[in-house]
């Protein structure tokens, strides 16, 4: 969930407020005669009590108020008598009473006046200071809060040349599986480039040797595809689909797709930084046809799951640093069953000690609207060594060159989605995300061309 950001602001002084009396006297001319000398008043007004503030604020003035305060207690202890005698009593609130007071009392009220308006306003003074100091201290600490989240979620030493190392190690072997176009070569090229990112990922938390990170691939199947599938698939999917027991069987055949993910297309770097198979189960994950329901005016709740399917249907990438974060988030902004709440949050809840925190990326294309909806029996939407890949802040590859005359309409299409998660909470050091996209742009680009012909030959 997103946090809300605190934010402290200074309260609006006199002045601002005729300022804005002002610009409304502007609009209606009858009344600007009216507002300007309230604001040269506020001004001055406003002058006076910084003046009187910095006065009161200076250590002579302080001194000097404690000075007077000893002296009128003094001067009470030797004339005592005389202060008591014309105490009075019977008006005291009338400044005759005072004057005619011998000089003696008289000097005693004088300074005991001096004394108490002076500490009131010395009062003042000081919490007006210590108000200002604090919101200076409050804007300074967000200031350097910030500082220092920006300065953690910068890739640490030496990561670039890490990245170097990774990508000069898996684009030969993308250029192999390109010119090959054989299955089995092109799953090891994309294991390869699955490597590469979860190291990417390690170098990037700086946590080598102590977190478990994995990567995969799933593949997305659209409508089109799922309705062209012969009779051992699609029994294939219905026993690998998870969170759709609420839907008629075949459920496939109200879906508007699924991402699959199949073992041969995920690794694991364990604790030693050695990379393996992943253990990872044959599962395929429903895409309903409306992402989205009303509930109320203004709220709206997704019908996708938070993450791979949220991802490939917003091509947006999604992180989530903890898995109560994700729970939290599929209760307050998805709309399902009870059933399926109960089993979403079984299966995660299973799945604590091997996944903690996570990161979701869309592999998308830019084809013709012609192309996207084609059968699985021509060429699959996402095929081709032509495609590109955006992120999910990345910007959308350049279409290609258009004959004069000819107008290419191209749509932005999901052929799956990258997951990337580990065994500590808090992935990619938290907002490091916004950082580490872009920098995992190469990988995409060569990992969504790998997909493409992964689905043209599979």
């Amino acid at each position: 969930m997103t946090r809300r950001k605190k934010t402290f602001g200074r309260p609006p002084t006199l002045r601002s407020q005729v300022d804005d009396w002002a610009k409304m006297a502007r609009r209606h001319r009858a009344f600007l005669a009216i507002a300007t000398p309230f604001r040269w008043a506020a001004t001055f007004v406003g002058w006076c009590l910084r003046l009187l503030e910095w006065v009161f604020s200076f250590p002579l003035v302080v001194a000097a108020i404690a000075v007077t305060g000893v002296v009128a207690g003094f001067w009470a202890s030797l004339y005592t008598d005389d202060i008591k005698k014309n105490l009075p009593t019977s008006h005291p609130f009338d400044l005759a009473e005072y004057v005619r007071q011998p000089g003696t009392a008289r000097f005693f009220w004088v300074l005991l006046l001096i004394f108490a308006v002076g500490f009131v306003v010395q009062q003042w003074a000081q919490t007006k200071g210590t108000r200002r100091a604090q919101r200076d201290l409050i804007v300074q600490s967000d200031e350097l809060r910030e500082m220092i989240r920006n300065l953690r979620s910068l890739p640490p030493h030496g990561f670039l040349t890490t990245f170097q190392d990774l990508y000069e190690k898996a684009y030969p072997l993308g250029l192999l599986a390109f010119t090959e176009q054989r299955k089995d070569i092109l799953e090891d090229a994309i294991r390869q480039v699955l490597d590469c990112v979860a190291r990417l990922a390690s170098s990037f938390d700086r946590e080598p040797g102590h977190t478990v990170y994995s990567a995969n691939v799933m593949l997305l199947r659209d409508k089109a595809w799922l309705d062209a599938c012969d009779d051992q698939t699609r029994d294939s999917l219905e026993q690998q689909l998870l969170f759709s027991d609420d839907l008629p069987t075949p459920r496939t055949r109200h879906l508007d797709g699924v991402l699959t993910l199949s073992p041969s297309l995920a690794v694991t770097l364990d604790d030693h930084d050695r990379s393996g198979a992943a253990q990872t189960p044959a599962i395929a994950l429903p895409i309903p046809p409306e992402a989205t329901v009303s509930v109320g005016d203004k709220k709206t709740l997704f019908r996708v799951l938070p993450g791979a399917p949220w991802a490939a249907v917003n091509l947006r990438y999604t992180s989530f640093n903890s898995i109560d974060e994700l729970l939290v988030t599929f209760d307050e902004y998805c709309d399902f069953t009870e059933r399926t709440r109960a089993q979403v949050t079984e299966y995660f809840e299973a799945m604590r000690g091997e996944l903690k925190s996570f990161v979701s990326i869309p592999l998308e294309v830019e084809q013709k609207k012609d192309d996207i909806h084609k059968k699985a029996s021509g060429t699959t939407h996402g095929g081709g060594p032509s495609a590109g890949a955006t992120s999910g802040n990345a910007p959308a590859p350049a279409a290609q060159d258009t004959p004069v005359g000819e107008e290419q309409k191209l749509q932005r299409v999901c052929v799956g989605v990258l997951n990337v998660h580990c065994s500590k909470e808090g992935i990619l050091n938290n907002d490091g995300s916004r950082l580490f996209m872009p920098l995992l742009v190469p990988f995409l680009r060569l990992l969504v061309q790998l997909v493409g012909q992964y689905r043209v030959v599979s």
